[in-house]
């Protein structure tokens, strides 16, 4: 996992870190000791993979997924560790994940395009 790539990410974007961390509901201390750590609630990564408009897949590299989950006190799980994936199998499961996800993306926007249209008649 490369949560370095918020702070890319952020670079890019209006607001930087802290208007991130305000949208997702985070600190931004808290946010910062996420990338600095490499270790990330699930709901947490989740809502700012959202909020950046990536897929969660952006933040692993497609060579080695780090995943780990920990049961916290019976609340969300955090990411962590490292895995290997060699399966090809599995590459392409999370490239149709991924692809329904921009599709879904998509969709949205040509509502939102069609909408606009007709109300700018």
């Amino acid at each position: 996992m490369n949560l370095q790539l918020i702070k890319t990410l952020c670079e890019k974007r209006k607001g930087g870190i802290r208007g991130l961390s305000n949208q997702v509901g985070m600190t931004e201390q808290n946010l910062h000791r996420c990338i600095r750590e490499n270790k990330i609630q699930a709901q947490d990564l989740e809502a700012i993979s959202k909020a950046l408009g990536v897929t969660i897949g952006y933040f692993f590299d497609e060579e080695a997924v780090s995943v780990r989950v920990e049961a916290n006190h019976g609340s969300a799980a955090s990411l962590s560790g490292s895995v290997s994936v060699n399966s090809g199998q599995e590459k392409i499961e999370r490239l149709e994940t991924e692809l329904k996800y921009l599709r879904e993306k998509l969709a949205d926007k040509e509502k939102i395009i069609s909408l606009y249209e007709k109300t700018s008649k």
